[in-house]
């Protein structure tokens, strides 16, 4: 009986969906290829088909889903869920000025900057917006999503996951957000308060068959187990403020003061100790459509780290962690992308649409970029990319020079090469 009514209730969900009018699907086709040398020559290959369908973005109320087949050259095969969201907006009060919004099923909840995470949940959106500020909670669990697809990684318990073959999903967390924006404070100002939160779920999830690998060490164990560790909760306060500088010229600035707790090897015995770190940085970019839509950019991030820890997760040995540590990963460079923690990077770019000249509008989707990077160790502390050597005083990392051309002819085509 169960299942017939499922069954009912599931005929009659798509038959309302498919009786909407205006209906929109279609396909994407998207082909990377990216090559280099760093400490050897690398090649990587990728071709990303995605199909899409939702019930028209002009109705208050929208359905949309997406599913997606990837090919790589280290995964033949890849399938995932890439969207799945039941999402509105709505006027509210009697001037019709406040706008209700929200959405609910799997959807990417970022911050201002990215740095704290920029990552699918599955979960739900509120907001509320009013002429001179927006207010939004969102809610979500990180658990669902397949592995490969997953950048949340924050304790040992996750890196093991990475490489044990019988765990198929990511880290099991909660995240939530509250945000204010201000867009026009002053001066064309805008300013954005945001505080996110993330609570490990492994201590809950974790049974008789919960692989060893991915056991969490007690708090109170009085033997060294290498390896593994415990469970980590952090959280994370940011503001950031961006805007015109001059016409043309744009700036942004922020800080990010990063609190929690992780498993800590003491004296001989573990225990869990508060994490106190932070993050800060800045960029400036200048636009010129004139000169070939020309963008020039230099931005700056800097990350606290902590001299005595052994490992970049968890690992610490003598008082509070200083070491910042994100939710999901932040991209940088193509080839030597550490986490952000640890870390001090310069970035100084340059980017065009070098056949604009040409006035066809096929050629102005034609672009090329040109990215420097200089990364360095905040502190003598590890990073998350191996082959550092702990016992030097040397904080220089390496540089690194990326250009990318990228070509979308049609809307649902996409062609890029690094």
């Amino acid at each position: 009986m169960t299942r017939k009514t499922g069954i009912l209730v599931l005929g009659l969900l798509m038959l309302c969906i498919f009786s909407l009018s205006a209906v929109d699907f279609g396909g994407t086709l998207d082909n990377a290829t990216k090559f280099g040398r760093a400490d050897g020559s690398y090649f990587d290959q990728s071709d990303k088909l995605s199909l899409w369908f939702n019930t028209g973005t002009e109705k208050k109320v929208v359905f949309s889903i997406m599913g997606s087949y990837t090919f790589s050259l280290d995964r033949p095969y890849l399938f995932d869920v890439d969207d799945l969201r039941l999402y509105g907006d709505f006027p509210a009060g009697e001037d019709g000025n406040t706008r209700f919004g929200f959405t609910l099923g799997r959807f990417v909840l970022a911050d201002p900057t990215g740095y704290i995470i920029d990552h699918k949940v599955d979960g739900f959106t509120l907001n509320i917006g009013y002429p001179k500020a927006k207010f939004s909670s969102s809610f979500g669990f990180t658990g669902l999503m397949l592995k490969p697809v997953s950048s949340v990684i924050m304790s040992k318990a996750d890196v093991n996951a990475v490489q044990t073959d019988s765990v198929i999903l990511g880290s099991p967390r909660i995240v939530g957000s509250i945000r204010l924006d201000l867009p026009s404070l002053v001066l064309r100002q805008r300013v954005n308060a945001v505080f996110i939160f993330q609570e490990d779920l492994r201590p809950l999830m974790e049974g008789e068959k919960t692989p060893d690998a991915v056991r969490l060490i007690e708090e109170g164990t009085d033997n060294e187990i290498l390896g593994r560790g415990g469970n980590v909760d952090t959280q994370y306060s940011l503001i950031r403020v961006s805007g015109p500088i001059v016409s043309g010229l744009f700036h942004e600035v922020f800080f990010i003061l990063g609190t929690g707790r992780e498993l800590s090897l003491l004296e001989g015995v573990y225990s869990y100790t508060p994490v106190l770190s932070y993050s800060a940085g800045g960029s400036v970019r200048y636009y010129n459509e004139k000169l070939l839509f020309s963008v020039i950019s230099g931005g700056f991030v800097f990350a606290r780290g902590d001299d005595d820890k052994t490992s970049f997760y968890e690992g610490n040995t003598a008082g509070k962690s200083t070491q910042f540590l994100p939710i999901s990963d932040a991209s940088y460079g193509e080839i030597f992308n550490p986490r952000l923690g640890n870390l001090m990077v310069a970035e100084i770019s340059y980017s065009l649409k070098p056949l604009s000249f040409l006035g066809n509008p096929v050629f102005d989707r034609f672009q090329s970029s040109l990215n420097t990077y200089l990364f360095c160790r905040s502190s003598l502390g590890p990073v998350s990319e191996g082959g550092v050597d702990l016992s030097s005083d040397a904080r220089y990392l390496g540089t690194e020079v990326d250009l990318t051309l990228n070509f979308r002819p049609f809307s649902d085509l996409g062609l890029k090469s690094s």
